[in-house]
């Protein structure tokens, strides 16, 4: 029944024009920086899915490799997913004393630690899967909480944003498989540590775009 609503929804919503939420200009990129703006929080969006969703696939499966036992890898993302809901939850809370974009840049510094920590050192990778789930708890709400501040994000972006995360949940992970394949279990951290710099980089060239129309 839901399947069957999910197809004919469309139909109804075809002629709809977009809704817009409201926002004053003095928070709005300019008209002419809006498509550039956009794309470049798409790639931000698209790398921290990608991230998310390759630790999420693939940690246990490293673990294995790495001759831990088939329970205690298992576990691992359960432990993922803990961390990454109680970062959520407590961003709620924190949110009321810092900003969306300094949030992010917390969040940007604990993933990328918790990546070179899996890549430096022998530590517990149930420390590595804790860091790396707070790393990634509110990076998503923030990110678009701050890109609803400086643009309008219609029904037709917002959609663009959900491709966008459906093809960063197949691109990386997918390609995960591969290179553990043909590079060994030890490429797995160095491909989480090239994921989280890619993110940190493509997240502060956004910054830089829009920084001074948010601070003006």
């Amino acid at each position: 029944m839901v399947a069957l609503y999910a197809l004919i929804l469309p139909l109804f919503l075809w002629k709809q024009p977009s809704p817009r939420f409201e926002a004053r200009s003095t928070e709005t990129v300019p008209e002419t920086k809006q498509k550039t703006t956009f794309l470049a929080f798409l790639l931000v969006i698209f790398l921290y899915v990608g991230f998310e969703i390759t630790i999420a696939g693939w940690i246990s499966t490293y673990a294995i490799l790495l001759g831990i036992n088939h329970n205690a890898a298992a576990i691992l993302v359960t432990w993922f997913f803990v961390s990454l809901s109680i970062g959520r939850l407590l961003s709620v809370f924190l949110l009321r004393w810092i900003t969306p974009r300094q949030g992010i840049y917390g969040l940007l510094a604990i993933s990328v630690t918790g990546s070179l920590l899996m890549v430096v050192s022998d530590a517990s990778l149930v420390l590595a899967a804790l860091w790396l789930g707070l790393g990634c708890s509110a990076f998503f709400p923030m990110l678009f909480s701050y890109a609803n501040s400086i643009m309008a994000l219609d029904g037709k972006r917002t959609g663009y944003v959900f491709v966008c995360c459906g093809l960063g949940a197949l691109v990386a992970p997918s390609l995960t498989g591969p290179i553990i394949e043909a590079m060994s279990a030890n490429a797995f951290p160095y491909l989480l540590l090239m994921l989280a710099m890619c993110m940190a980089f493509s997240w502060y060239r956004l910054d830089t775009m829009t920084r001074a129309r948010v601070d003006s």
